[in-house]
């Protein structure tokens, strides 16, 4: 039936953000009272002495209040000289989802004093909160002292570069043992390498040493069914099943790391083709850079993503650049595509002409600093929907001339999102793709080298 799937995906996008409500009231009744570790898995993770653990598997499993208090434990056993560091992909993950629901009401009734970034202990330990956005950010910690590391979400991380950075900060000069504590459920941008290091080397609760680090590491397993306050409401389990494709119901619910993408559209073996070198100097062969944005209306959790795709073109391929994509309000829109301007110094920009884009396109073309920059209101035709736009388009990536890079701190976002689509609850990197190809399909002989002739032909149409 025609659109079916986008109806299936707005249903599953409802039944997700119940889940995550339930989640939520889940957390505040842990806060409400004196907390300690369920049995099982959240004890045995709090109690292992391996220096590296990744905790987790499903989701509802306790992991996040499990990581608070294995840094409780922590600070216990090793007094005014533990120095934690708890990471998210974001600052504003941390703040929302670990800081206001679970340390501010916990750590508060235990006497720690928050100064932000930074949480003192009673007894003088400290926990630094931080973020990974990016490998660059890693810099921040490198000249700090860790005893404890802790990364919450592990899974959001496409790769472990930035993580195994921070891992250069565990030192101690007064003889305390360093220990690096992550979770992570599968399903994630960072299934693969979270499988590769921490599942298939051991048995679940078997400790190995990894033989290239010599690191001692540990997977521990938690499910659902082993976090008693939300197995205590019995819709939860249904509204998870309800949540997404079948092949994520089973990585969240049954924490099957062998889990994978099915049913979309972009078979794996079409991105095959990438390059290596970094983005930078990729766009030096190219030999023009386009940006396309699509734009959301509001910023809400439940709202779509406003992105930014920088394309840079060469021989009719065309190389992703970059990403910017963020539950934004105008502002920071307008900030965001900005310095994605002043980056790559586009030929053009592709803003689709509805939602907030509508405000977006007269504001950038007033902007003196926009220079002389083309600002190109895209307008779909009636009728042609989200999917009539990506099948049409499907033949640049089966042909590989869409080319992602080796490794990024967004290329597996990108890539999962396109790779799940019609199937997956987002899709805005998605629209801005095929806002791009239609429309260099469209006006590719007016794309010219960055020579300055591209806004003379094309704007004299």
């Amino acid at each position: 039936m025609p659109g079916s799937p986008l109806r299936r995906a707005r249903r599953e996008e409802a039944e997700r953000a119940k889940v995550l409500d339930a989640e939520r009231r889940a957390r505040e009744a842990a806060a409400r009272a004196e907390w300690k570790p369920f049995p099982g898995p959240q004890t045995a993770f709090m109690t292992c002495p391996v220096e590296d653990i990744l905790f987790g598997g499903s989701r509802g499993g306790g992991k996040t209040l499990g990581i608070i208090g294995d840094w409780i434990r922590h600070q216990n056993d090793n007094g005014e000289h533990a120095r934690g560091l708890l990471l998210r992909r974001t600052y504003r993950q941390l703040m929302e989802e670990v800081q206001i629901p679970h340390l501010l009401p916990l750590f508060t009734r235990i006497g720690a004093k928050f100064t932000e970034p930074r949480w003192t202990m009673a007894n003088g330990a400290t926990l630094t909160l931080g973020y990974l956005a990016n490998d660059q950010d890693a810099e921040q910690f490198q000249g700090s002292e860790r005893t404890w590391v802790g990364v919450d979400e592990s899974g959001n991380f496409p790769d472990s570069l930035a993580i195994d950075r921070v891992r250069g900060a565990m030192r101690s000069a007064h003889g305390i043992g360093c220990q690096m504590r992550m979770t992570g459920n599968p399903g994630g941008p960072g299934q693969a390498w979270l499988k590769a290091r921490y599942i298939d080397p051991s048995p679940p609760g078997v400790p190995f040493v990894d033989p290239e680090s010599g690191i001692q590491r540990v997977f521990i397993p938690s499910k659902l069914s082993d976090n008693p306050v939300l197995m205590a409401d019995p819709s939860y389990m249904v509204r998870l099943r309800a949540s997404g494709p079948p092949w994520l119901v089973d990585a969240w619910l049954n924490g099957n790391w062998n889990a994978s993408v099915e049913g979309g559209w972009v078979q794996p073996e079409w991105l095959a083709k990438r390059y290596s070198v970094e983005p930078e100097m990729a766009a030096r062969g190219c030999s023009a850079i386009v940006l396309s944005v699509d734009t959301a209306a509001k910023d809400k959790a439940s709202s779509c993503y406003s992105v930014c795709l920088a394309w840079g073109v060469a021989d009719n391929h065309f190389y992703l650049l970059d990403v910017w994509r963020q539950k934004a309000l105008f502002p920071e829109l307008r900030r965001g595509v900005m310095g994605m301007r002043d980056k790559w110094k586009p030929i053009a920009v592709l803003i689709e002409d509805k939602s907030t884009g509508q405000a977006l396109i007269p504001e950038l073309r007033v902007d003196r600093r926009w220079g002389s920059t083309p600002i190109i209101p895209v307008c779909p035709k009636p009728g042609d929907d989200k999917q009539t736009r990506f099948n049409r388009n499907l033949p640049f990536f089966e042909s590989q001339l869409v080319i992602l890079p080796m490794s990024s701190a967004w290329s597996l976002d990108y890539e999962s999102e396109i790779k799940l689509f019609p199937l997956g609850a987002n899709n805005d990197q998605v629209d801005a793709t095929s806002q791009f190809l239609d429309w260099y399909t469209e006006n590719q002989r007016y794309v010219a080298p960055r020579t300055g002739t591209f806004r003379q032909n094309y704007m004299a149409r």
